[in-house]
């Protein structure tokens, strides 16, 4: 079975439901993940039952509808529609491409069999002829329309897709409802090889076995080495053969594959079902090119991302087991010689040194992990005298508290870990920004009524940050503290008031300080879900 997103975001994606049990929701940690901020991160579970499947809410926010119901438990047959949100998705059989029985292509061995009854040169291939010169009744008007119609939807689908896999089976969808052929696929040119690979398949009706989809070397050597779309009917036998259409994928710098479709021959395709193939292949075949080169090029970004998190970590890391190898030194020192001042303060370096550390895998942690808070009735001020407390007790510098807490403040649904975290990333940042003497760091939370957000502010009188760095504050080892500093402390906190419906703001002046405050929803948002 399958699930199809029939409407809402990422519409036309395509889910296999496994033979076990799976969730969908908005965490990347279900099977079936819907980029839909009104579906909750655990939304609904499918489950199969005595040869059907079943799909169970799991408590979500907007609740879960079957064919505009709202259940709560309810048996799938195929055809329904299940709305999570504002995504709704069709319960659906295989479609034909999809079944059990694929086809295969393979090299035809019977040279001469096919003969090719019109072609398209490539520099007739990016317009269609104007239906008003070639149409001859209302008819063929009607189907001209119909076929522009269709191309407008291929350039619809082109654009909404990002993905290769799914651009492939939207378009080979849109080709199938305007040309209606039997069976086609696209393959494409391997980038290290040149060899063709299937990239996609469909098939109009389902077959009980694997079929074998013969291409002729000559109509490969037509569409890939002269750049003409070709359209054949085998001669053996024209009333049981089969009418054929095979188009490059040109993209602006190179061939990207090939598409074919084809028919019985009872049925031709027309030289303008040519045209027409050969005007959306074309797009296609830039659409494929631009994504080929947007996913190389994220790769490459993500492997300078990944190396220069590996050298900043690293260097972080190297500085402080440098610092431990001096507290040990210091240590040892102390036992050599019983000097009872010199193990106290090789014993402080070590333990300083290893919060650090704890303090790392904590926010690499939180930055990787799933967005999944789980919330519990919280009271915020108790959760600021807590953070405070633990780190004054620890401070390298002497500096004042002063607290502003708003009495009034509402029980929030938070994550309170996630929330801790956040808070103590906030206080250690404007701890170290203080100056050595006169520091002061402000805490103040106040609630808004009117938009029932709670503002927990963390305010200092430290050196602020330079304006040029405060656009890329938040991002990952994006940091001001040179080797002090991961550049990750910001970014989990920014992530994780996300992932609660919320976000952080900040204010700073260079020399006098800086303010951070967590905007948060009293009531969990679009995000998180309510642990009972």
């Amino acid at each position: 079975m399958k699930l199809i997103i029939a409407s809402g975001p990422n519409k036309g994606a395509i889910f296999d439901v496994p033979e076990g049990s799976c969730t969908l929701g908005r965490a990347h940690a279900n099977q079936i993940v819907l980029y839909d901020r009104r579906a909750s991160a655990r939304h609904a579970a499918i489950e199969p039952t005595d040869g059907a499947h079943t799909l169970r809410d799991l408590g979500s926010s907007n609740g879960t509808y079957v064919n505009g119901r709202l259940v709560a438990f309810a048996e799938l047959k195929p055809g329904d529609l299940i709305q999570v949100g504002d995504t709704v998705l069709a319960f659906e059989h295989l479609p034909p491409d999809e079944c059990e029985a694929p086809f295969r292509v393979v090299r035809d061995t019977a040279e001469g069999t096919a003969a090719i009854r019109a072609t398209v040169p490539r520099t007739e291939s990016s317009a269609l002829p104007d239906p008003r010169a070639t149409a001859v009744d209302v008819g063929e008007l009607r189907e001209d329309r119909r076929k522009l119609l269709a191309l407008y939807r291929v350039n619809t689908a082109i654009d909404a897709c990002g993905e290769t896999r799914e651009l492939l089976a939207r378009v080979l969808e849109e080709i199938f409802d305007v040309l209606r052929a039997d069976r086609g696929f696209v393959m494409l040119l391997d980038e290290r090889t040149g060899d063709l690979l299937p990239a996609a398949m469909r098939r109009r009706h389902a077959a009980e076995a694997t079929e074998e989809v013969a291409i002729s070397p000559a109509i490969t050597h037509q569409v890939i080495d002269v750049g003409e779309a070709v359209l054949t009917t085998e001669a053996s036998d024209p009333g049981a053969g089969r009418s054929t259409m095979c188009a490059p994928l040109h993209g602006r710098q190179r061939l990207q594959g090939i598409i074919y479709l084809d028919a019985p021959a009872a049925r031709p395709f027309s030289a303008r079902d040519l045209q027409l193939l050969t005007v959306m292949a074309n797009q296609l075949g830039v659409a494929i090119e631009n994504a080929r080169l947007l996913e190389a090029r994220l790769a490459d970004e993500r492997f300078a991302a990944i190396g220069q998190a590996i050298a900043g970590l690293s260097h972080y890391i190297k500085n402080i087991l440098g610092c431990m190898q001096g507290g040990a030194q210091i240590l040892q020192r102390g036992l050599d010689e019983d000097d009872r001042t010199r193990l106290l303060r090789g014993w402080d370096i070590l333990r300083r040194n290893e919060r650090k550390i704890s303090e790392l895998v904590l926010d690499m942690l939180n930055y990787s992990g799933a967005p999944e808070p789980l919330l519990d009735p919280v009271q915020v001020n108790d959760l600021v005298d807590e953070v405070a407390e633990s780190l004054g007790a620890d401070a390298e510098k002497e500096f004042r508290v002063e607290r502003d807490l708003a009495p009034d403040l509402p029980v929030a649904q938070l994550d309170s870990t996630a929330i801790h975290r956040c808070l103590l990333d906030l206080l250690s940042n404007a701890i170290e920004a203080l100056p050595n003497e006169g520091g002061v760091v402000h805490l103040i939370t106040r609630h808004d009524p009117a938009e029932q957000m709670l503002r927990i502010s963390v305010a200092d009188n430290g050196c602020g940050i330079e304006p040029e760095f405060l656009p890329r504050i938040f991002d990952a080892f994006v940091t001001t503290k040179g080797a002090k500093g991961t550049g990750l402390g910001l970014a989990v906190v920014d992530k994780l008031a996300k992932e609660h419906g919320g976000r952080v703001e900040v204010e700073s002046e260079r020399g006098r300080g800086s303010t951070f405050t967590l905007v948060l929803p009293v009531q969990p948002g679009p995000a998180g879900r309510i642990e009972n």
